[in-house]
């Protein structure tokens, strides 16, 4: 089903070079998000880690080890080259889906990072993947993630041209090959109201993008009992 997703972040990591992450992030809205989530925690999950920026920004805030996960290949390299590049030893990169997580022992981790990724599966895997994080994190584990902004009806009827039909239960396919899983604030309570808890919630605006995003910080509810 992500074939065509993974192909296409492979072509956007084909070339990306090893970043430095000593200094602060250039959005404060997430580096404050970061800030929080390294406080008192000693190792960090990223599901759809990218090129690694966000979960070896935490290294220098002050976790010990983190594993990352992408389903591109290119990502993962970029990733690698990374943390070697900021002496990350204890950060491990793999490359996979939701099936990767089933590795990791119940329990096991402090925080996690879902950075525009809920939003960029299907419906079914979203929830799988929220119920993954629960079992493998830790009670009152934090948890970071951020959203594309939701898309309203009205919006989508006066934006046609970018859809090549409406939104289906608010799924949507891109001529690119992503997906979109349009999550209001009120279907996103829904998703997590099982495992998590809200700790805060704010947006991140991208003025050279025009657009914003939509950032929430939690904490895992309970230790997972199967």
């Amino acid at each position: 089903m992500y074939e065509e997703i993974s192909n296409f972040w492979d072509n956007i990591f084909e070339n990306k070079k090893e970043i430095q992450l000593k200094k602060t992030l250039p959005y404060k809205e997430i580096e404050k998000s970061l800030e929080w989530l390294s406080k008192d925690s000693k190792n960090v999950i990223e599901f759809g880690c990218g090129n690694g920026i966000l979960i070896l920004r935490c290294f220098y805030l002050g976790i010990n080890s983190g594993l990352g996960i992408d389903i591109s290949k290119k990502a993962i390299e970029a990733s690698i080259k990374s943390a070697k590049l900021n002496n990350a030893k204890n950060f491990i990169f793999n490359n996979g889906g939701i099936e990767t997580l089933y590795n990791s022992k119940d329990n096991s981790f402090d925080s996690a990072i879902l950075s525009n990724i809920l939003d960029n599966i299907s419906p079914k895997d979203a929830k799988l993947l929220l119920k993954e994080l629960n079992r493998i994190l830790k009670k009152d584990a934090k948890i970071f993630i951020k959203l594309n902004d939701f898309i309203s009806d009205k919006n989508i009827l006066n934006n046609k041209e970018t859809f090549e039909k409406e939104l289906e239960k608010n799924f949507y396919k891109e001529t690119s090959g992503l997906y979109l899983y349009n999550i209001s604030d009120y279907l996103f309570d829904e998703l997590i109201s099982p495992y998590f808890e809200i700790e805060d919630r704010f947006d991140i605006e991208f003025k050279e993008y025009n657009q914003k995003n939509r950032i929430w910080l939690l904490k895992n509810k309970k230790l997972f009992v199967d």
